[in-house]
C-alpha cells in the first residue's frame, strides 16, 4: 500500500503544479455513513475523515482526502467478524458559482486506495463520483456536506459514502490584478489634442490640428511668410516668397534667396557672390589628339556656354586653348590657338557677340596634368572657358 499511496501523493503534487497557484487552502474534518450498494455480504459502517485542500478555488479545487471506515460486519458466507478500512483520495472539485457568494454547490472527481485489516477483503484502487454543498458561515468557517458512489476497480462493488463536516479555509490568495484608478477630472484631454480639459478653451478640435496653448488652432505666424510659427523652419525669413517650411524660395538652387538673387537662373553648378550673380567660372573641353574640332560628346558644354551668355548679356568670356607636350612647342602654340578660335566661331554661330569673347593661347605651358601618361596628356588637351561677370551682370 505504501507504495501505490506514494504514487497518488506524487500525482497530486503534479497537478498542483499545473493548476493555477492563485487560491487559498483548506482543512476539512468529517464524519458519516458507509453503505454498501451491491455488496450484501458487508453491512453499514460509519467514518471519520480529514481533507487538505491543496487548491481551494472560485471554480477549481484540488483536495487529498483521508477516510477511516469502523466495524465493518462481514457475513458468514464471506468471513466472519469486524474489519475496519484506510481509503486515501485525490479529489478534483468544481465548483457552481452563486450569487449569493455563500453556497457553493460542486461536483467531485476521484482516484485512490484503500485496504482493509482483517485480510478477508481485498485491498486495491478505488474511484469516486458525486455531489456537495460548502456554506460559509463567516470568512473562517464553512459547513460542509457531501454524497459519493466509491467504486472498486477490481470487482466493481458501488458503495455509497456520505459525510457531512466542518471546513477552515487558510492560506492567502493571490492579490488581483490592480485596475488602473480612473483618470481624475483635472487631467482629462477629451479631444486628445494634449491640453486638458480643464484649460482647453477649444474642447473640440478636430484630431490632428496643430494647437496653442489655449488648445485652439494654431495660427499664429510671426514672420508674416503664410507658415504658422509651429511648421515655420525659418520662423525669421523677410520675405513671403517661401516654402512649404517656410523658408525662402532659391528656384536657381545657388544658396541666394530669390528675394535677393539678382541673378535668378544662375546654371547648377557656377560659384555665385552674395547677390546670386556668377563670379569667375572655368568650364573645360577636351580635345582629341592634334586636332582642333570640337568633340561631339562637348558640344552640349558649348551650348550650355552660349545659353548663359545670352541671358546674362554684361558676362564676357576669356576662352583658353591648351596641348599636351607632344610634338614641337611652337607648333603645340599654334594648335591650342587654333582651340580656342573652334569654341569662340562656335559660341558666335549660337548668337553670342564676338566683342564678348577673348581668345587666348598658351600651348603646352600650363598642363594641368603629366604629359608622361596618355590619361594626363588627354586632359591636357583642352580648352577653358573662363566667364567673367560684369557690373550688375
Amino acid at each position: 500500500m505504501t507504495k501505490r499511496l506514494g504514487m497518488v501523493l506524487l500525482s497530486i503534487a503534479a497537478a498542483s503544479s499545473m493548476m493555477a497557484q492563485d487560491y487559498t487552502n483548506s482543512v476539512t474534518v468529517t464524519g458519516g455513513g458507509y453503505s454498501p450498494l451491491n455488496k450484501e455480504w458487508i453491512d453499514d459502517a460509519w467514518t471519520l475523515g480529514a481533507r487538505l485542500g491543496l487548491i481551494e478555488g472560485d471554480t477549481h479545487g484540488l483536495e487529498v482526502e483521508y477516510d477511516f471506515i469502523n466495524n465493518v460486519d462481514l457475513d458468514k458466507n464471506e468471513g466472519t467478524g469486524d474489519t475496519y478500512g484506510n481509503q486515501v483520495f485525490a479529489n478534483y472539485l468544481y465548483h457552481f458559482k452563486d450569487q449569493s457568494e455563500s453556497l457553493r454547490p460542486y461536483l467531485l472527481a476521484g482516484v485512490g486506495y484503500e485496504n482493509w485489516t482483517n485480510g478477508q477483503l481485498d485491498d486495491g484502487g478505488v474511484g469516486a463520483i458525486g455531489a456537495g454543498l460548502k456554506y460559509a458561515v463567516n470568512e473562517w468557517l464553512n459547513l460542509r456536506a457531501e454524497v459519493k458512489d466509491v467504486i472498486r476497480f477490481d470487482d466493481g462493488g458501488n458503495t455509497l459514502a456520505y459525510v457531512a463536516g466542518f471546513m477552515i479555509p487558510f492560506g492567502t490568495p493571490a492579490a488581483a490584478a490592480p485596475v488602473a484608478a480612473a483618470a481624475p477630472l483635472t487631467s482629462l484631454d477629451s479631444d486628445g489634442d494634449g491640453v486638458i480639459d480643464t484649460k482647453d478653451k477649444c474642447p473640440h478640435t478636430p484630431a490632428g490640428t496643430i494647437v496653442d496653448e489655449n488648445g485652439c488652432p494654431d495660427t499664429k505666424d510671426s514672420d508674416g511668410d503664410g507658415v504658422i510659427d509651429v511648421l515655420d523652419n525659418c520662423p525669421n525669413s523677410k520675405t513671403n516668397q517661401v516654402d512649404e517650411n517656410g523658408c525662402p524660395l532659391d528656384t536657381d538652387k545657388d544658396g541666394v534667396p530669390d528675394y535677393i538673387d539678382q541673378c535668378p537662373n544662375t546654371p547648377p553648378n557656377f560659384h555665385v557672390d552674395a547677390k546670386g550673380c556668377t563670379i569667375g567660372v572655368t568650364l573645360h573641353l577636351n580635345f582629341p589628339f592634334d586636332s582642333a574640332k570640337i568633340p561631339a560628346q562637348e558640344t552640349m558644354d558649348v551650348d550650355r556656354i552660349a545659353e548663359f551668355l545670352k541671358k546674362h548679356p554684361k558676362v564676357t568670356a576669356v576662352i583658353e586653348g591648351h596641348t599636351d607636350s607632344t610634338g614641337p612647342a611652337d607648333y603645340n602654340m599654334k594648335l591650342s590657338k587654333r582651340r580656342a578660335e573652334a569654341v569662340k566661331k562656335a559660341l558666335v554661330e549660337r548668337g553670342i557677340d564676338a566683342s564678348r569673347l577673348t581668345v587666348k593661347a598658351y600651348g603646352e605651358t600650363k598642363p594641368i596634368a603629366p604629359n608622361d601618361t596618355e590619361e594626363g596628356r588627354a586632359k591636357n588637351r583642352r580648352v577653358e572657358v573662363v566667364l567673367v561677370p560684369g557690373k550688375g551682370q
